[in-house]
């Protein structure tokens, strides 16, 4: 919807690959329920894009605080840009990430990234300039971050502009060279 705040969460966060109604908690899925509560109080106006298999723990949630979502399963991974392209935001919860892939993806379409501090986000978010992240996995911390990122359009434009230019520099192209040196091909 239009007048909604479009947040976007495109990972596997329930234990196995069935309804998931089992939380993953390394993937956060408590947190992203807890912080979209908080975000809730400033801005009822929210809707949740879901992809992924294994998200009912996180559906069930949604409906319990009367927050719209829709999910779908993609088999076709060059249509998730098509996804990504309608967020306002994307919100990764993790508390381990070996990535998260969802971090140079949002980027690549020029979409803002608020994130714990996981995997390889605290080596390639510059905060507040190409992402924003918190120092902690607090839902707390999280909904302030967002609710700041909706509020502030310059920063929502700094970050658009600068999280493309990260995205191309990750580029698997554009890491050849590296890969060749370290493997000392």
């Amino acid at each position: 919807p239009d007048d909604h705040i479009i947040i976007g969460s495109f990972q596997k966060d329930g234990v196995g690959w069935k309804e998931g109604l089992k939380p993953k908690l390394i993937k956060g899925p408590d947190i992203f329920i807890d912080t979209i509560k908080l975000i809730k109080k400033a801005n009822p106006n929210l809707f949740i894009l879901l992809l992924g298999p294994s998200r009912g723990f996180v559906k069930n949630e949604l409906e319990k605080i009367n927050v719209k979502f829709s999910h779908f399963y993609e088999n076709d991974y060059l249509a998730m840009k098509n996804y990504y392209n309608i967020l306002d935001f994307y919100l990764i919860c993790s508390r381990e990430e070996g990535g998260p892939k969802s971090l140079l993806e949002s980027m690549a379409c020029s979409i803002p990234v608020i994130t714990t501090p996981v995997g390889q986000t605290v080596e390639l978010v510059k905060n507040r300039e190409n992402a924003l992240i918190t120092n902690n996995f607090s839902p707390k911390s999280l909904s302030e971050t967002s609710i700041e990122l909706i509020e502030d359009k310059d920063l929502q434009k700094n970050i658009k502009t600068n999280c493309k230019k990260t995205a191309l520099k990750n580029d698997y192209k554009n890491q050849i060279s590296l890969w060749k040196d370290f493997l000392d091909v």
